[in-house]
Order: C-alpha cells, then sequence, then structure tokens
C-alpha cells in the first residue's frame, strides 16, 4: 500500500499571509523517528459489545491565510525531540539537556535555538506538563525543569523511543505521567504505566493485556488513561479512571471501550475533554484493506464498552500519521497530519481543529510538507502555539484566538 512508504520530497510548503514564502534548502537528514516495537498479541478475549460507527461527510478544510489569524512560520532549529509549550519550543538534546526556543511576549517570534543539529537525534518529542519535560532516556522515565535544573529519575521499565504523556499538578491531584515500559517478566508484552508523583509507579494495563501508545486525560478531580494495545489483527483500546484520595491515586476496572483493525507500530493515540469530564479519544489507523482515516471514540465521562466512534476519512493511509490536543483558547484543539490527496507521495497537510460535544469540527490547513512529525499545540496568551518537525527542521507558528474565544 502506498502509504507505508515514507514520503521523499525536497521543499517545504508553508502557507503565508498572503503572499508565497520562499522555500528553505534543505540538509541531507531523515525525519522518520525512531521506531517503537508493537505489543506481543494478548490472550486475554475481547469484550462483544459492539461499536457504533458512522463516517463524516466530506468536508474541504479552509486555509487560515488571514494574517490576523496566522502569524509567521518560525525555523527554530534542526530536526529534533520537539514539543509546543506556553514558554515556546521545547526541545531535548542526545545528552538529555532541555534547550528552549522562547516566545516573545509580542508577535509571535520565536528565538532559534543555537544547538547544531548534531546535539539531536529525532525521536519523538517530550511531554510537557506545568513546569517540566518529561520523556524516556535510557529505559528511564525522566523529566527536568524547563528553566534548568538536575535530571530527575522517575521511574525504571520505561520503553526506549516511546512516547510520554503528562499532566501538570492541580489542586486535585499530583503531577502525572503515563508512559509505555517493558513488564518485569522477560517475557511479556510491553503495557501502559503510570508515575504519579509522591506514589509508587503503577501498571495501568491489566493483566493479560499489553499496550503500545498511552494518553493520559485531565477531567478535572481525576484522570484517564487512554491506551492502544496494537495489534496486526483486532486493536483495543483501553480506558481507565484514576481517581485521587488525598492525593493518592486509585486505578478504577480497566475498559475496552473500542476493538478496531489493525494497528501500525508507530500508530499513537490522543485524547481530550469537552468540559464534564467529557472524552474524546482520536487515533489515526486504518478502517479496513482500503480505507484510513481519524477514529473519534466518544469515551464520555464514564468509560463503558461499545463506545461510539465517527471516522474523519484521509485520501491515503500514513504511518506516522502524528497528531497531538491541547487545552487553547478555551477549548480542546487537536492537530493532526493528514496527505492532501490520494496519490503516492502526495505532500502532507497539518489540519487544526476543536474538539466539541459531537467530536471534532471543521478543520483548518496551517501547513503543508513532505511529512510531518512531533506535532504539538500549547495554549499561550489569545492563542495558540503550533510546533512540528518537517523536512529536516523544526518549525512553529502561532495561531491567534478568533474574537469569539477569548480564555486562554
Amino acid at each position: 500500500m502506498s502509504w507505508r512508504l515514507a514520503p521523499v520530497l525536497a521543499l517545504l510548503l508553508p502557507i503565508g499571509s498572503g503572499c508565497d514564502e520562499k522555500p528553505k534548502p534543505l540538509p541531507a537528514a531523515s525525519t522518520k523517528p525512531a521506531p517503537s516495537a508493537a505489543p506481543k498479541p494478548s490472550a486475554k478475549p475481547l469484550p462483544s459489545a459492539k461499536s457504533a460507527e458512522t463516517e463524516e461527510p466530506d468536508a474541504a478544510a479552509r486555509v487560515l491565510g488571514d494574517a490576523g489569524v496566522l502569524g509567521d512560520l518560525n525555523d527554530v532549529g534542526p530536526a529534533a525531540p520537539a514539543t509546543a509549550s506556553e514558554r515556546g519550543v521545547v526541545l531535548i538534546t542526545k545528552d538529555d539537556r532541555v534547550v528552549l526556543a522562547p516566545l516573545a511576549k509580542k508577535g509571535g517570534a520565536l528565538d532559534p535555538v543555537k544547538e547544531p543539529a548534531a546535539a539531536f537525534t529525532l525521536a519523538r518529542g517530550p511531554a510537557v506538563a506545568g513546569a517540566h519535560a518529561y520523556w524516556v532516556s535510557k529505559g528511564r522515565l525522566v523529566r527536568r525543569a524547563i528553566a534548568g535544573g538536575p535530571l530527575e529519575d522517575l521511574s525504571a521499565h520505561a520503553r526506549t523511543s516511546t512516547r510520554v504523556s503528562a499532566v501538570a499538578a492541580t489542586s486535585e491531584h499530583p503531577a502525572a505521567a503515563a508512559f509505555i515500559g517493558d513488564p518485569a517478566q522477560s517475557d511479556g508484552g510491553l503495557v501502559a504505566r503510570l508515575w504519579v508523583e509522591g506514589a509508587a509507579p503503577m501498571v495501568l494495563t491489566p493483566e493479560g493485556s499489553a499496550a503500545s501508545t498511552v494518553s493520559l486525560v485531565d477531567t478535572g478531580d481525576e484522570l484517564i488513561a487512554l491506551s492502544l494495545e496494537g495489534r496486526t489483527g483486532m486493536t483495543p483500546v483501553h480506558a481507565r479512571r484514576i481517581t485521587f484520595d488525598d492525593k493518592t491515586p486509585k486505578l478504577e476496572e480497566d475498559v475496552v471501550v473500542w476493538v478496531g483493525g489493525p494497528a501500525q507500530p508507530l500508530t499513537e493515540i490522543a485524547g481530550g475533554t469537552t468540559g464534564m469530564g467529557d472524552v474524546w479519544a482520536l487515533l489515526p489507523m486504518e478502517r479496513d484493506i482500503t480505507h484510513f482515516g481519524l477514529a473519534q471514540i466518544h469515551v464520555g465521562a464514564d468509560p463503558k464498552m461499545g463506545a461510539p466512534v465517527t471516522w474523519r476519512a484521509f485520501p491515503n493511509g500514513l504511518d506516522p500519521a502524528p497528531l497531538a490536543t491541547a487545552k487553547a483558547c478555551g477549548e480542546t484543539q487537536a492537530i493532526y497530519a493528514r496527505p492532501s490527496e490520494a496519490r503516492p507521495h502526495a505532500p502532507q497537510e497539518l489540519h487544526l481543529t476543536e474538539i466539541g460535544t459531537d467530536g471534532l469540527g471543521p478543520a483548518a490547513v496551517i501547513a503543508r510538507g513532505s511529512a510531518f512529525a512531533n506535532v504539538s499545540v500549547a495554549a499561550i496568551p489569545g492563542g495558540t502555539l503550533v510546533s512540528y518537525v518537517a523536512d529536516f527542521r523544526t518549525w512553529a507558528r502561532v495561531v491567534r484566538c478568533s474574537s469569539t474565544a477569548t480564555k486562554k
């Protein structure tokens, strides 16, 4: 299938504000993220509850060409593990240093990093939550303050080259991070693990199951962990509530909310909430042998089997198919890459949208390129900071809130 082949084009095609931007020369490097191993097939029987699946009507994404909404494109630096934050773009070096491309207080400009390309290796970007960046290094979950400080070793048994999902401490719960880890048994599959500040690390994945990617959603007074048990046949999506009693975490029952088709080793899940604890899981994957799209799984506030699923069709498949979510402009925003058309090796588009009560809203194209990696969004005063890796560089731009969205 054509989508299994990594696109190799030469030029970034950023969307400007009313005029064409000049393409930039590219160094000879690869933007393909390091692969992660798929979990071993689970022997646990799948639930019999079926999900109702529907497909969105085709709708063309609009292009954000208005200079009042879409800020200038910033060349942050070499391709790197990079993530947007309220302070700017956070990058992680090979030797576990945190490098910040700071965001100016006004104007949406970022100062590029001074580190050479040799300082970075392209891997999944860190999770940024509160004052810290979280990532996996040498088989351990670690974090470091963005402003500087010692490297904190949080947990062992973390799977190298997998992504961390983290939430900041609030009045309701401590800081927490979910990650993919190797089990204590040498012959077991991959599992989702949970670190909560002040508590011993916990295994999120129930016995007899596995996990290849995990996302942590903050619903206010509790958390919901969404994980994917990637298989080449059928792929279960798990949801598990994490409640707190005097800041002490408690794992509620694990629920398989949906069983999808085959997943790829680079497939990742992302989650978000529309308020009142109403949770959605987003998952780009094959719908069947000839169709690919973004599955919107309505997990709700109380996860149950047979969650309804709505598909946003892509014109072709994509692997990897990066996506991310964040609370910004008073809404939960989602960003995802998709092919611009069905032909093999077609350029990709980066779409920005919001998660509403009925799932994803209309999308806007904010960038085009040959291939995207490490896409991320973060709230900043009056707008959203978007960061992504494409065509061997790390880029960022500001998307300002509309006049009807005034919240951060």
